[in-house]
């Protein structure tokens, strides 16, 4: 499960309430299941692909023939704790943005419907998706080069690279999932299943890795794949998109289109 069931959610939350931990407002109780949701993801997966490459299992599957960085799979691993510095702050503003003029939300309301969960997950994937592509786009910007750089030292990829990052580019990255769900009200378990997905593909796009297991995923319409965000590390240029491509096709800024575009050029 890359993330808590409805029942096991109720569960953690009716503990922490009833823990030494609680007895604090909804804001914290909020703050403490979007964290733990997302580590839970964070840690599954991770730990996953960290295993395999390790083993030298699904070699074949492997996207590069280089192996991944050590010392830097040991140092994104190591800056978990300046993520979280930067991640509760902003989970406590979002869960607070919920509760403006007059509104009250509490993490234990009642749940809403599989389908909304599920409606509600797909539109904020969007949103995102929009804003990371225009976020992802002005790190590439000569002003924004400098805090961008250091994602860019990973040339091979490796499931937690997305952590290998400076305190700026993260704290635009979780700004970019954080506020959408608060303007729209979203209930804190369908906010918290909308950061595993997004968590996951984050993870398995930067994995180096194309199991046939996931290859269902990629026959959903536009959803990336790791090849795809592959080539925007190892060559540094095109792919911007985070989940889907749709917006670099939009915008051109498709690796294939490009190529094709100077191919074109240089025929005509």
């Amino acid at each position: 499960m890359l993330f808590l069931s409805t029942h096991m959610y109720t569960v953690v939350a009716t503990w922490w309430l009833e823990s030494p931990l609680g007895g604090f407002d909804d804001a914290f109780l909020a703050v403490f299941m979007m964290w733990l949701n997302t580590e839970l993801t964070y840690a599954a997966v991770n730990a996953f692909f960290i295993y395999i490459e390790r083993k030298g299992y699904y070699a074949k599957y492997k996207i590069r023939n280089e192996a991944s960085d050590t010392k830097m799979v040991h140092d994104a691993i190591m800056f978990k704790p300046i993520a979280w510095m930067v991640d509760v702050p902003i989970y406590y503003l979002s869960f607070s943005i919920m509760n403006m003029n007059g509104a009250t939300s509490s993490p234990l309301d009642p749940m809403p419907s599989a389908g909304r969960i599920a409606q509600d997950t797909l539109i904020l994937t969007l949103i995102f998706d929009f804003l990371f592509y225009a976020w992802h786009r002005s790190l590439h910007s000569k002003l924004m080069w400098p805090f961008h750089k250091k994602h860019h030292e990973v040339h091979v990829s490796f499931s937690c690279a997305n952590d290998h990052e400076s305190v700026v580019e993260l704290a635009g990255n979780i700004l970019w999932k954080m506020i959408p769900p608060a303007l729209l009200g979203c209930h804190v378990y369908t906010v918290c299943v909308f950061r595993s997905v997004v968590k996951f593909f984050a993870l398995m796009h930067h994995s180096g890795y194309e199991l046939p297991v996931f290859q269902f995923l990629q026959r959903i319409p536009f959803v990336a794949s790791p090849s795809y965000h592959d080539h925007h590390h190892y060559h540094g240029w095109g792919n911007f998109g985070g989940v889907f491509n749709i917006w670099d096709r939009v915008f051109s800024t498709d690796a294939d289109q490009i190529v094709e575009a100077r191919l074109t050029k240089k025929a005509a």
